[in-house]
């Protein structure tokens, strides 16, 4: 079975399906820049993170299929390690020295698929509307020269509530910072002035339209 010319296994595209119609009836969504995802071609998504239930979200809304990168915490269990192999999540350690899932990861972008990171890494923010973010994406963007597209997510989860997100413009930060090695926090820092920047700016439209639309 094909979704947006890539097989996939019936569970996904059936799975799909049913998130698809309920995250419709459950709340308002409203997804705007769609336009901005290519069809074909290696892509990094890079979401801000409001719940667990923002990749299901992206998963099932945007016109590609999203192998996300997940903390290998939320693998505990015979069945979550089962159900997460089945929608191609990409488990990984927290602190980013994953060598294995890194590798994953550069070999979905070279495959030309699309990987979805959110650079904050946690939904736990002390009342932060966002973190700064983690190099990662960055790395593996400059490795592969693969473009990234910030997605903004604003709204409440709860029934019938308003769930906006907002898609930018993929942004090709290998045809800008083209030395061989970076150190990490030089990483961070181009991560923080240009990713996060504009996921900021992003966010704020997307507030805007959901306090106004």
């Amino acid at each position: 079975m094909y979704y947006a010319g890539e097989k996939v296994s019936a569970f996904y595209a059936f799975s799909r399906f049913v998130a698809d119609k309920l995250l419709s009836l459950l709340f308002s969504v409203r997804i705007v820049g769609k336009e901005n995802i290519p069809l074909t071609g290696s892509l990094i998504l890079c979401p801000n993170h409001t719940s667990t239930l923002d990749p299901v979200l992206l998963g099932a809304k945007l016109p590609r299929v999203v192998r996300f990168m997940a903390k290998e915490e939320l693998l505990k269990t015979k069945f979550t390690k089962w159900l997460f192999k089945k929608y191609y999540v990409i488990p990984a350690k927290r602190d980013g020295t994953d060598a294995m899932a890194i590798k994953t990861a550069i070999r979905v972008l070279r495959e030309g698929q699309v990987l979805g990171i959110f650079p904050e890494g946690t939904t736990k923010k002390d009342g932060k509307e966002l973190l700064d973010g983690k190099p990662g994406a960055l790395l593996m963007s400059l490795q592969t020269k693969t473009p990234i597209i910030p997605v903004a997510i604003c709204g409440r989860y709860g029934f019938r509530k308003k769930i906006r997100v907002h898609i930018g413009e993929p942004m090709r930060l290998y045809e800008q910072y083209t030395e061989k090695k970076y150190k990490s926090e030089e990483l961070t820092h181009i991560t923080n002035d240009t990713i996060m920047k504009e996921l900021k700016s992003l966010l704020n439209a997307c507030k805007s339209e959901a306090d106004n639309g």
